[in-house]
C-alpha cells in the first residue's frame, strides 16, 4: 500500500534481502513470495498470511508427521 501511494520513485520502499534463521528463515521465505507476488496478503491484523501461517493454523501434528499419507488414528 505505501508503494502504491508513492508520488515517485524514491517515495518508494525497495527490499533488497530478506533473511532469517530457523523459523526466521521460512518467515523471511514466506515473506518474499508474498512481496513479490501477492503483498495484499499481508495487510490485516488476523488475516494476513504470517498470522493465518504461524498461530491460526499452527499444527503441533502436522509438523511431527514423516509422510502426507501417514495415518495416525
Amino acid at each position: 500500500m505505501y508503494n502504491e501511494a508513492a508520488t515517485s520513485g524514491n517515495d518508494k520502499i525497495f527490499v533488497d534481502v530478506v533473511t532469517g534463521a530457523s523459523a526466521g528463515g521460512m518467515t523471511a521465505a514466506m515473506v518474499a513470495q508474498r512481496l513479490m507476488y501477492d503483498a495484499a496478503a499481508l495487510e490485516g491484523e488476523f488475516t494476513n498470511s504470517l498470522y493465518q501461517a504461524w498461530v491460526e493454523r499452527i499444527s503441533l501434528l502436522g509438523l511431527v508427521k514423516m509422510r502426507w499419507q501417514e495415518n495416525w488414528f
